[in-house]
C-alpha cells in the first residue's frame, strides 16, 4: 500500500491566486476530508466502539462498519 500526500508550495498557491484574480475568476474551496467518507467497504472491518458512545448494557461489543472513515488502512 503506497500512501502519497500532496504538498503545495506556496509560490504554486501565489500564482494560482494571481491567475484567478486577472482573469476575474471566483474561488472555491473543497474540503478534501470528506473524501474517504461513505465509500463502501470491500473487507469486513471492526471497530471498538467510540469513547462517548459505548453502550453499557453492551461495552464488550464491537461495530461492525459497512462504509470507510477517514483514516482507515482499508480506504482507497
Amino acid at each position: 500500500m503506497e500512501l502519497f500526500s500532496l504538498v503545495v508550495k506556496p509560490i504554486m498557491v501565489r500564482l494560482v491566486l494571481t491567475i484567478v484574480v486577472s482573469y476575474g475568476w471566483n474561488i472555491h474551496r473543497l474540503d478534501v476530508y470528506n473524501t474517504f467518507l461513505n465509500d463502501i467497504l470491500q473487507e469486513e472491518v471492526y471497530i471498538t466502539q467510540p469513547p462517548r458512545f459505548v453502550n453499557p448494557a453492551l461495552s464488550s461489543h464491537v461495530c461492525h462498519l459497512h462504509k470507510s472513515l477517514y483514516g482507515l488502512k482499508q480506504a482507497p
